[in-house]
């Protein structure tokens, strides 16, 4: 650091942390200290420590803050009460000192009573201050009411109405109060413009990109103006709806029934569970707060949603694109029948491009079905299958539809039955280049009719180890591979253990090189353990690149990187990627980043 500082000789900025470990050697940065002027010194301190690196630390701070002539601005660390026996009186002496910044409006009372003889011309507060402690702050310290610089914290509730009456508030009102907007116009045109000033009120294009997004108007207001836009708005209000409980779906189904022009203009249903769930008119999670009263438990009871409720909406819904779950949704809390899947084929089918298919177990279900229901979904695109239903694969009356899901490109299959996959196998799926096997299941035959399509694959490592033939053999096309490195099993005694999921050796060597594969993930929860961590630095070590000549990144999401100088010496994953480095690979943590390699002295 006396080098670094040396030949920076105007830093501006100083950012200090006084966490030093006896191990620490600040030599260096003590002597530096001397060569700089800055003009702002941040303080960074979880606790005081007594060790001898950091009283050298300390009493070089004492000698050179007096001598700072540029210091006018000192932001100090989260708890301030950490440094004030420590640098405050260092502080004091610098007279040309004139902000204070504070992380919350707790830390103004130490700035009162400790920098007294400092003149202070502003207090920064970084935190959203309520108006309650603004009050309090007032009364306490009147002197110090006009040094505040901060920003009042508002209710998130409130948040969007009172934009939106701000947004407004300059409209003047009208000074004839019997007008009527366009009078004149015909019926038919005064129709055509309240329906697109609807379709934007209502936040139709917001909720197609994000059903389940919070920061949109209210919408069942406009619904109550006047028949007119209640007539022309119904359409918008239900153009994406979100179930939180299966009540939903029930209410749904009364308003299906009383209005059934709605169901045709349904183009999303996506189940997001909540604890406190309410539905009033329709799906709208920003239109009402009060939960009702039996709502605590009731997303997880999914399982008991009538039988006939799901087929009854999804006979009447012959436009919908998109039958989803939350990125969030935990899967089993939304499932329905296989006659409601039935049901969905053959009324969307010509429409749905995006199906999450959690098909419950039932009577129906039960029995061998045909997989002729697949030619009814044309313009699927991505599938995401839960189903244990057993299909016909061999009988003369129920034959698979070869060029059925012609358009599916990405599948996701949690929990089938193994005839899933052979019907899969005897189709041709010719536009399918994503597959996610999230278990274990048995896919050679599937992956050698169509592992030469897939661009991006995920399997459980399990899976992938007891394939017969190297996965990147059966698909030698992929640019991304995922492997879940974690195997669950019970114990004797029944409880839930997890097994260590490294890939075997030969898990990425193939006959021929993959060149197309760039990029490997292997998806493990932290580890914490000394023999796993050394098992994985040994795979990576000893990782077969020759078989991926084209290989530039390696994402391993069970660690984040170390940022002290302490942990980076004893991280295996630094070790690793160092090593990998030579190879022109990038291992990456689990937050997307890459390891930036510490600033290093050049001999002599």
């Amino acid at each position: 650091m006396h080098d670094v500082l040396k030949y920076a000789p105007n830093v501006s900025d100083l950012y200090l942390s006084l966490d030093i470990f006896s191990s620490d050697n600040t030599d260096g940065l003590c002597k530096g200290l001397y060569l700089i002027n800055p003009t702002r010194l941040i303080i960074q301190c979880e606790k005081v420590a007594s060790n001898k690196m950091f009283v050298r630390l300390q009493n070089a701070l004492a000698e050179v803050i007096p001598r700072w002539s540029h210091l006018s601005i000192f932001n100090c660390p989260l708890n301030p009460a950490y440094v004030g026996n420590i640098i405050v009186r260092f502080l004091v002496q610098a007279k040309q000192l004139h902000t204070i910044v504070v992380h919350s409006s707790f830390d103004v009372r130490w700035v009162y009573t400790m920098l007294q003889e400092v003149p202070v011309q502003a207090i920064h507060i970084k935190s959203p201050v309520s108006q309650r402690n603004l009050d309090c702050i007032a009364s306490a310290y009147p002197t110090l009411k006009g040094l505040l610089r901060y920003k009042i914290k508002v209710a998130a509730k409130a948040t969007a109405h009172e934009t939106s009456a701000v947004e407004f508030s300059h409209v003047a009102p009208s000074l004839n109060p019997f007008f009527v907007p366009m009078s004149s116009a015909s019926k038919e045109t005064q129709e055509v413009i309240w329906s697109r000033v609807l379709y934007f009120a209502m936040s139709v294009e917001e909720r197609a990109e994000d059903p389940t997004r919070k920061n949109v108007p209210r919408r069942f207001p406009l619904l109550l103006v006047s028949k007119t836009f209640h007539s022309l708005g119904l359409s918008y209000y239900y153009a994406h709806v979100v179930f939180k409980s299966s009540r939903d779906i029930l209410k749904l189904v009364s308003v299906l029934a009383h209005q059934p022009s709605v169901g045709a203009n349904i183009r999303t249903i996506c189940a997001r569970a909540a604890r406190s769930s309410y539905l009033d008119y329709g799906s709208d999670d920003d239109d009402d707060t009060t939960a009702s009263d039996n709502s605590a438990d009731d997303s997880m009871l999914w399982h008991m949603l009538p039988v006939d409720a799901m087929p009854l909406v999804l006979l009447k819904t012959s436009g919908l694109i998109r039958l989803m779950r939350h990125e969030n949704e935990v899967p089993h809390y939304f499932s329905f029948s296989w006659d409601a899947f039935v049901a969905l084929a053959k009324s969307s089918g010509s429409s749905l491009r995006e199906c999450y298919a959690r098909v419950s177990p039932s009577s129906t279900a039960s029995l061998p079905q045909s997989p002729g229901i697949f030619s009814h979904l044309v313009e699927l695109r991505k599938l995401d299958w839960s189903c244990e239903t057993k299909f016909l694969c061999n009988s003369m009356d129920a034959p698979v539809p070869v060029n059925a899901l012609a358009n599916l490109e990405e599948l996701r299959i949690h929990l089938p039955d193994e005839s899933f996959l052979t019907v899969l196998s005897l189709m041709k799926l010719a536009s399918l280049r994503h597959v996610a096997l999230v278990c274990d299941i048995k896919a050679d035959k599937f992956m050698q009719v169509h592992g030469g399509r897939l661009r991006q694959l995920e399997m459980s490592s399990s899976s992938v180890n007891n394939l017969s033939v190297s996965i990147l053999d059966l698909c030698p096309n992929l640019s991304s591979i995922a492997l879940n490195c974690e195997l669950y099993y019970f114990t004797s005694g029944g409880a839930m253990s997890v097994k260590e999921g490294i890939p075997d050796r030969d898990t990425f060597r193939s006959r021929k090189p993959a060149a197309s594969l760039v990029e490997i993930k292997l998806l493990r929860r932290d580890i914490r353990k000394k023999d796993s961590l050394a098992k994985w630095e040994q795979f990576l070590l000893t990782f077969p690149h020759t078989s991926i000549p084209n290989l530039r990144e390696v994402q391993i999401t069970c660690f984040e990187w170390p940022t002290s100088e302490r942990e980076i010496s004893k991280s295996c994953w630094v070790r690793a990627t160092e090593r990998l480095a030579e190879r022109n690979i990038a291992l990456v943590d689990k937050t997307g980043k890459r390891w930036r390699p510490r600033l290093k002295l050049r001999g002599g």
